[in-house]
Order: structure tokens, then C-alpha cells, then sequence
């Protein structure tokens, strides 16, 4: 077991099978105040003090939020770990994208550590109360600081306090929130905490660009800053949001707050040309993504020096990859997000985080601050089609992949996709993203495409007399980071990319912020 230097015992947590325990200036320079007033990592030898002080390939982290995008990579550039910048990442998205990530809602992460060279799973998934009513008992908290406290070199205080910065001095709404802040409709504001939040002096919604401030939030992540994000889930704070959720029809007590459990795992996997791709394993899509790999891509033989991908197969197999499974949330979900980070150190981390329905309950806490999720036995299943996946081989101590599929049912095609030509074809990344998907889970249904389909696709689901159809929805979106030789071996091979179905970012390589 590997402890963390510069955090407090490891929070609550379980083990299942397995070992425990470029927006704008403004922002950037918040980001960085903030993180530059914070202390190093003190009797480690090493002092990580500035955004840039590393020098050279720092990592990378790719999400739905540019923001937090840049918050976690400011990380990797002070000398954290994946972990580091996963969970830095997600505290920016609970302020920056909260639709889909609030600290109300819960998920799952997979981890490849190069010191010990293994895989592990953390899943913690928004849970029922004791008995039964409308409000989960929300997971991610106690999931980012078991990632953090287990994998991370930082100090947990400098993990969260981008995040209350963010929240407590304000910040600017990006083109990913706000698009999914007028989805969401007007009725949205019908509540009264978040139409405090979300509405203009002149009643509106906010737009892009305009500015949040969420003081309510920014005290809760101030209170998780100094108690190693214990306090949600324990005295007074707890009872704040027990009382919250009983207002919303909830009736989780403080004995379900306390008694709630982030749980290590070994993760579920297959194999691709010695890369172990790893996945939670209560994550129903995974079992998808792993049917449709085996069937649609072969590795590279004795004298090849990649795999290929048969678009054809893969397509004739995807209603066989989804019979009989639950297939979550309807093509174009916005209630969950992916996002993944790599490091200098060769280490990998993808995580998905849902609010099971778009903003989940769409009630703010008047007194926690926080939005709600439902519980899971009334929402569509998303935590049934977010995939985070990350791939390693352990023969040679090198990771080649970390990404994260959400979208609702199409997720896991998606993703297949995408991995298809980033990893076995060796496309540039970014150029594999933004090319068109296809996707359907019935022989009878035609196959749903998007606009932009490559020709190959085309002529496969042609050859195979598969009628087809526009899609309305996108068919998935995908966060991924691929290194075809693999890290730290060959960091230049990295490809960094955010789905260009969303506003996100992706930054990576060996450029450092200012």
C-alpha cells in the first residue's frame, strides 16, 4: 500500500476483491493565485509550490469543462499525480459543471499506478437511503478523496481550494454550461436556490461568459478543504444537507451520510496487444465495450506492426453486444461526464461522474448549497452506459490509454470507436473524435449515423445492407488520451482530446501554463 505524504488517513472506504485503502485570463489567474498560496509538499524532498514550476511533459487531463480542464493540468504542472489532477478536475467541475457533476451525484474511476503496476477500481455510486424516498446519498466526495489520498503526491488542501476559488470569488460561465444550462429550459429556475445561482439581474438565464458566484458552494468546499473531505458526510454539515434532502423528499439520515463507502476493487478488463484495458467493474457497459472490442478488432500479428479494426464487424455486432443489457440513459444524455488525466510518472486515471437525470433533482440546497440527485431506483440507469477505461501493460510498465464514454446508451460504441482508430489505426486522436458514429442496439432498427461518418464506415454498413438513419441526438462523447508507444516511454506519441460534440478541452504535452 502506497500512503499518501501530504494528507490525513485515508477517508472511508471499502474493498470488494482487492487491495484498500484556454478559457479565460481571469480564470487562469485565480487558478493560479490560488494554487501559488498554498504551502508545498512539506518532508517529501521535493517542494511543488508554482503552476509550471515542472518543466517538460508535465501530463495531461481532458473534460467536459474547460476550466476544470485547465485546473487539473495546472496541477500535473506543480508535479501532482493523475490522481492529483483527476480529483483537482472533478472539484472544479462540481462549481464549473454541476448538471452533470454536482458533489450531490456519485460514479466510478479506474486507475493504472506505476509504482505497484497494477490496475484498481473505485466506484461510488450515488446510493438509496435506508428507506426509500427521493434524494440519493451522494458519492463523489468520498470518491475523490479516496483517488487523492491512495494515489496522490499533493496535498489535499491544494486539490480543493481551486475549486472554493472558483465558487467563492466566481468565475465565467463557458459555452459547455451554458449549452446545457438552456437545455435544461427555463423551468430550471423554478427553483428558488437555482435561480440564485443561474439567473441574471434581468430575470434570464445566464449566458456564456456571464459571471457565477456560488458562495453557498464555495463555504462547503472551504469546509472540505480543511477537513480532507469528511465534513459532508459527518456533524453539522451533514445534517445541512440531511435537512436539504428531507425539504426535496428525501429521507436519508445522518447514520446513511456517515455510513456511506467509496469501494476498491480489482477491475473488470480484456486485452489488446498486451494492453490490459481496465474498467469498474459494476459498470454494465464495460461488459459492452469488451464484446463489441473482441468481436470488431483484432491485434497486430507476428509481422504487423498495429491491429486493425473491422468497421463492419463491429457494426454487425452491436445489437448482440447490447442484447439483454440494460442500456441506461436515452442516446444524448447530459447526465453524466467523463474526464481523464496521465502523468510524467507514467500513471493513469479516467473517471465518470453522473446526476442521473441533467441536473439531476433540480433542487439546490438552501442550507449545503448543493444540487440534489435523485434516487437511483427512480432515475434511468446512467451509471448503466458511462465507461471510464484505461489501458496498460504491465509487461513493460507503460500506460496507453485513459478516457471516459457518457452520452447515455451509445457510450460504449462510442468509445469502442474512438479507441478503434486512435489506438489499433494510430489516427491522430483529436481527427478519430471528431469523425461521425454509428450506433444501434436492435437487427430490426436502422443504423443510426452521424453527419460526419467516414467513408469506410459508410461502405461497411453498405456492404452489410444495414439501412441507416440521421441521428438526432450525438451517438456518444468520448474524453480520451492515447500514447501509442505508451508513457512514460514515449510521451510525444500522446494525443489529447475532448469531444467536439461538447465545448470541453483537452491539454496535454509539454507545454506548461504561463
Amino acid at each position: 500500500m502506497r500512503i499518501n505524504r501530504c494528507t490525513a488517513p485515508n477517508p472511508v472506504v471499502e474493498t470488494r476483491d482487492g487491495p484498500g485503502p484556454r478559457q479565460l485570463w481571469g480564470v487562469l489567474v485565480t487558478v493560479a493565485l490560488s494554487l501559488s498560496l498554498l504551502a508545498g509538499c512539506g518532508g517529501s524532498g521535493i517542494q511543488f509550490n508554482e503552476v509550471g514550476d515542472l518543466k517538460g511533459f508535465a501530463g495531461g487531463v481532458t473534460s467536459d469543462e474547460p476550466q476544470a480542464t485547465l485546473i487539473g493540468r495546472g496541477i500535473l504542472s506543480k508535479g501532482g499525480t493523475a490522481a492529483d489532477a483527476a480529483a483537482a478536475t472533478y472539484m472544479a467541475l462540481a462549481v464549473t459543471y454541476p448538471g452533470a457533476a454536482s458533489l450531490g451525484g456519485g460514479g466510478a474511476c479506474v486507475v493504472y499506478d506505476r509504482v505497484t503496476n497494477k490496475g484498481y477500481a473505485l466506484e461510488f455510486l450515488p446510493k438509496s437511503a435506508g428507506r426509500p424516498g427521493a434524494v440519493a446519498v451522494p458519492g463523489n466526495v468520498r470518491g475523490m478523496a479516496a483517488l487523492q489520498a491512495r494515489f496522490g503526491k499533493l496535498r489535499w488542501t491544494q486539490i480543493v481550494s481551486p475549486a472554493e476559488s472558483l465558487a467563492a470569488i466566481g468565475h465565467s460561465m463557458s459555452r459547455a454550461t451554458a449549452r446545457e444550462l438552456a437545455a435544461a429550459g427555463p423551468e430550471l429556475l423554478g427553483d428558488a436556490g437555482l435561480a440564485t445561482v443561474f439567473r441574471s439581474g434581468a430575470g434570464e438565464p445566464l449566458r456564456e461568459g456571464e459571471r457565477i458566484r456560488q458562495p453557498m458552494l464555495g463555504d462547503v468546499m472551504s469546509r472540505l478543504r480543511v477537513s480532507d473531505g469528511t465534513d459532508l458526510y459527518t456533524g453539522s454539515f451533514a445534517e445541512r444537507f440531511v435537512r436539504d434532502a428531507a425539504a426535496a423528499g428525501g429521507t436519508i439520515t445522518v447514520e446513511d451520510m456517515r455510513a456511506y463507502a467509496a469501494v476498491w476493487s480489482d477491475p473488470q478488463s480484456f486485452e489488446y496487444d498486451n494492453i490490459k484495458m481496465l474498467m469498474p467493474p459494476s459498470v454494465g457497459a464495460a461488459a459492452i465495450l469488451r464484446r463489441l472490442w473482441e468481436t470488431g478488432v483484432r491485434g497486430p500479428g507476428i509481422l504487423d506492426t498495429r491491429g486493425t479494426y473491422d468497421r463492419a464487424r463491429l457494426a454487425a455486432a452491436l445489437d448482440k453486444a447490447y442484447a439483454g443489457a440494460n442500456t441506461g440513459a436515452p442516446a444524448g444524455s447530459t447526465a453524466a461526464t467523463g474526464f481523464a488525466a496521465i502523468d510524467q510518472y507514467g500513471n493513469g486515471v479516467a473517471c465518470a461522474v453522473s446526476m442521473l437525470r441533467p441536473f439531476g433533482l433540480r433542487k439546490l440546497g438552501q442550507q449545503s448549497g448543493i444540487l440534489m440527485a435523485p434516487d437511483p431506483s427512480s432515475a434511468p440507469d446512467e451509471m448503466a452506459a458511462f465507461t471510464p477505461i484505461v489501458g496498460a501493460n504491465t509487461n513493460v510498465k507503460q500506460v496507453f490509454v485513459a478516457a471516459a464514454g457518457t452520452g447515455g446508451a451509445p457510450a460504449a460504441a462510442a468509445l469502442a470507436q474512438v479507441l478503434a482508430g486512435g489506438l489499433v489505426e494510430r489516427h491522430q486522436i483529436g481527427t478519430v473524435e471528431a469523425a461521425g458514429r454509428y450506433f444501434r442496439t436492435k437487427t430490426a432498427d436502422p443504423m443510426l449515423i452521424e453527419n460526419a461518418l467516414d467513408p469506410k464506415a459508410s461502405d461497411a454498413l453498405a456492404k452489410l445492407g444495414i439501412a441507416t438513419r440521421a441521428s438526432g441526438p450525438f451517438l456518444g462523447r468520448v474524453n480520451a488520451i492515447v500514447c501509442t508507444e505508451g508513457l512514460p516511454r514515449s510521451p510525444d506519441t500522446c494525443g489529447f482530446a475532448s469531444d467536439p460534440r461538447g465545448f470541453g478541452l483537452a491539454e496535454g504535452g509539454r507545454t506548461v501554463l504561463p
